[in-house]
C-alpha cells in the first residue's frame, strides 16, 4: 500500500510540473504581447506631438534615418511632402526611438524611451488540491482590447497560483532535505546505554505508542487479503465458511491464554454494540498463581482469532459481573466479590479501575452478581444487585455514591440474595431477580409499588440464570421469561397472572419445565431474533438448544464441551453463542440459519404450542386477557 501511495504521488508531481511548464510559456508569451503592444501604443503617441528642431550633433543621425526611410517607402515628392512612419521590428527589452516626422522637413527631436520593468507579487492563496488550477481564458471572438486585457489580467493572477504551489513545493522537499542526517554532520553519534534503553523501553509513552501501533497492525494483518486488490468474487456472493444452514451448529473459536486464564473461572461474557467483533469476559481469582491480580477482565478480538486478549484490566477483587457501558463504548464496568462497582477506560493506558465505588454502608458490602446499564443516550443508569438484596442505581460518570438505593425483601421480610436479573427491551424500572432462596421475583425500582410485586416459587435449588424473551413480533411474547436452577431444571414463566388466586397470592406457577438435564444447570438465555430460540449450559459442560416450535421435551442441538458451563451469551443478530467454563476458556459457535433467523409464523406456532401443552389449560383462556402483573 505505501508503494502504490509512493507511485501515485510521484505521477501526480510529474504532471502538475509539466502543467506548471506549461503555463509559464504561456504567461511569457502573453507578457510579451503586452509589452509590443505598449510599444506601440508610445510610438503612435510620440507622431502626434510637434517636431523638435533636432540639435546639431544629432544632425547625422538624422540624416541617415531619412536616407534609410526613403530607400523603403520613395522621395517625399513622391508621397505629397509627408514622408510615412515605417512599422520596424520591436525587440524585448530594447528602447525605442520615437519616429521623425518629415512632413514639410522640419527637425525633429528623437528621445530614447527607457522602459522601466516592475514585479508585481503574486497575490498568495492556500492552495488544497491541484484541481482549483483553471485552464487558459476562453477568447471569444470578436472582443474588445479592453475585454482581452481583463482576461489577460485574470491568467496573470490564476498562474500566480500556480507559481506559488511550485514554489512551496520546493521549498518543503528542500527542507526535507536538508533535515535528513548525513554521515558527515554526525560524525559522533550518542549511542545508548544499557540503562537507557530500558529507561524508554519502559516509559509509559513508548509503552502506549507500541500498544497502539502493535493493536493497528494485528487488525490490519486480519482483514480480507483483497481488501485493496480488485474484487475476486461477483456482487452478492460470499465466501462459504463451512455448514452454517439448517439446524447445524460449528465451533469457529477458542479463546483462552495460559498467562492470564489459566486456573480461573470465566464468570462473565457480554458482546460490545459498538463494536461487534469485541467480547469482553470477566474471570475469578487464579489459583495458580498468587502474584497476579485477584480481578480480571479481558477484551477479546474475535476478528484476530489469536490467543492474546486486546486489552487487560485488572482489580484487587475478583470480579463476579461486567458489562460495557452501552453508550459509552470505551467504558466496562464490573462487579465484585467484595461488594466493589469499578469502571476501566480502555482509553487509558492504565490496567487498574478509573473509578470505584466506596466501601461503606451506603453502597454494596456483599458481591454483585448482577450489573446492567439502561435507559437511553441522554438518560441512563448503571444498576447493580448484591447478594444482600441492595439495588442501587449510579451515574456512569460518578461512583462516589449511589443516585437512588432500594432493598429488596421477600415474604419473611429478609433480603433478596440476588443472584441473577434481567430487564426487557427499552424498560428501565422492571425487572426479575433470580435468588438463592430458590425463588424469582418481579420488581419495581421506581412508584408507590417499588420493592418486590410477584413471587415465582417453584424451583427446589437457587436460581443460577434468567433470561426475558426480546425477540419482537406479533403475538408479543416479552412477558416470557426463563429460569435455571442448581435442581437440574429450566423452567418457563409468565410475567403475567393466570387466574385470580395467583393474582391475591401475588404468586404464579411455571408454564412449564425442561428437565432433561443431568447435572446443575448453570446459565440460560433466550435467542435475541427467534421467539422460541433458547440455549443452555450445565455442570457437565453440555450446551443444549432447545426450539419451542418444534419439540418442548428434548433439545434440537447439543454441543458437549470439556468443562462446566458457567455463563453463555448471544450475540445482537443471535448467529453466534460463547460461552465461559471454569477452565479460563471461551468456546464461540456460530449458529445454522433455521436456529436464529425465523419465518413470519414462528409467533403463532409458538402460541400454538403453548396452547396445546395440556399443563397450560388455564394459560389458553386467559391469552390475550391476561392482567399484567406490574398493574
Amino acid at each position: 500500500m505505501l508503494m502504490i501511495g509512493f507511485h501515485h504521488k510521484v505521477k501526480m508531481s510529474a504532471d502538475l510540473k509539466k502543467e506548471v511548464e506549461k503555463k509559464k510559456q504561456r504567461l511569457e508569451e502573453l507578457r510579451r504581447r503586452k509589452v509590443d503592444k505598449d510599444r506601440v501604443v508610445a510610438a503612435k503617441e510620440s507622431l502626434k506631438k510637434p517636431a523638435e528642431e533636432v540639435p546639431g550633433t544629432q544632425r547625422k543621425a538624422r540624416e541617415e534615418l531619412d536616407d534609410f526611410v526613403n530607400d523603403l517607402i520613395g522621395p517625399p515628392t513622391a508621397r505629397g511632402g509627408k514622408v510615412p512612419v515605417a512599422k520596424a521590428e520591436v525587440k524585448p527589452d530594447e528602447p525605442i526611438a520615437a519616429p521623425v516626422v518629415v512632413g514639410k522637413r522640419k527637425a525633429v527631436k528623437l528621445v530614447i524611451d527607457h522602459q522601466t520593468p516592475v514585479t508585481i507579487k503574486p497575490k498568495e492563496l492556500t492552495v488544497y488540491d491541484k484541481l482549483i488550477q483553471t485552464d487558459l481564458p476562453y477568447e471569444p471572438p470578436g472582443r474588445t482590447d479592453g475585454e482581452e486585457d481583463e482576461d489577460e489580467d485574470a491568467y496573470l493572477e490564476q498562474t500566480s497560483v500556480v507559481a506559488e504551489v511550485k514554489r512551496t513545493a520546493e521549498e518543503a522537499l528542500k527542507s526535507h532535505e536538508d533535515a535528513q542526517p548525513q554521515e558527515e554532520d554526525v560524525p559522533n553519534k550518542h549511542v545508548l546505554t544499557d540503562e537507557e534503553r530500558d529507561s524508554i523501553l519502559q516509559s509509559d509513552s513508548f509503552q502506549g505508542f507500541l500498544d497502539r501501533a502493535s493493536r493497528t497492525v494485528e487488525r490490519a494483518l486480519a482483514e480480507p487479503s483483497w481488501l485493496f486488490i480488485e474484487e475476486l468474487f461477483p456482487e452478492g456472493e460470499e465466501l462459504n465458511r463451512g455448514p452454517s444452514v439448517g439446524t447445524a451448529v460449528t465451533q469457529r473459536l477458542v479463546l483462552s491464554n495460559d498467562r492470564w486464564t489459566r486456573g480461573r473461572v470465566v464468570t462473565h461474557i457480554d458482546w460490545s454494540e459498538a463494536h461487534k467483533e469485541l467480547l469482553l469476559a470477566s474471570y475469578t481469582r487464579s489459583e495458580e498463581s498468587s502474584s497476579d491480580a485477584d480481578g480480571l477482565v479481558l477484551l477479546w478480538n474475535t476478528q484476530l482469532q489469536k490467543s492474546l486478549p486486546e486489552y487487560v484490566l485488572e482489580t484487587q477483587s475478583s470480579v463476579l459481573s461486567a458489562s460495557f457501558a452501552k453508550f459509552h463504548p470505551s467504558y466496562i464496568v464490573g462487579g465484585t466479590y467484595s461488594g466493589q462497582v469499578v469502571l476501566w477506560d480502555i482509553r487509558s493506558n492504565k490496567r487498574t479501575p478509573v473509578q470505584r465505588s466506596p466501601l461503606s454502608g451506603a453502597t454494596h458490602t456483599h458481591p454483585v452478581f448482577c450489573l446492567r446499564v439502561v435507559g437511553t443516550q441522554n438518560a441512563h443508569n448503571l444498576v447493580t444487585l448484591s447478594t444482600d438484596g441492595r439495588l442501587c442505581s449510579w451515574s456512569v460518570d460518578m461512583l462516589s455514591q449511589p443516585q437512588e438505593t432500594l432493598e429488596l425483601q421477600n415474604k419473611s421480610a429478609r433480603p433478596v440474595a440476588a443472584t441473577c436479573m434481567d430487564f426487557a427491551d427499552n424498560e428501565v424500572s422492571r425487572l426479575v431477580v433470580g435468588s438463592e432462596e430458590c425463588d424469582a421475583y418481579l420488581t419495581q425500582r421506581h412508584g408507590s409499588k417499588s420493592g418486590v410485586s410477584l413471587t415465582y416459587p417453584g424451583h427446589r435449588g437457587p436460581i443460577t440464570g434468567i433470561s426475558l424473551n426480546k425477540a419482537h413480533g406479533q403475538p408479543d411474547f416479552s412477558h416470557l421469561f426463563l429460569t435455571s436452577s442448581f435442581d437440574w431444571t429450566v423452567k418457563l414463566w409468565s410475567l403475567k397472572l393466570q387466574n385470580e388466586q395467583q393474582l391475591a397470592a401475588k404468586t404464579s406457577s411455571p408454564l412449564c419445565s425442561f428437565s432433561m438435564y443431568t447435572d446443575y444447570v448453570n446459565c440460560v438465555q433466550w435467542c435475541p431474533k427467534h421467539p422460541a430460540v433458547f440455549a443452555s449450559g450445565n455442570g457437565s459442560g453440555k450446551m443444549a438448544i432447545w426450539n419451542l416450535n418444534h419439540d418442548f421435551e428434548e433439545p434440537v442441538v447439543t454441543e458437549q464441551l470439556d468443562s462446566n458451563i458457567n455463563t453463555l451469551n448471544f450475540t445482537a443478530s443471535g448467529q453466534f453463542i460463547a460461552t465461559g467454563d471454569d477452565a479460563g476458556k471461551i468456546s464461540i459457535f456460530e449458529l445454522g440459519e433455521g436456529l436464529y433467523q425465523p419465518h413470519p409464523d414462528e409467533w403463532t406456532r409458538l402460541q400454538t404450542r403453548l396452547l396445546a401443552i395440556p399443563e397450560l389449560s388455564t394459560f389458553d383462556n386467559t391469552i390475550g386477557s391476561l392482567t399484567d402483573a406490574a398493574s
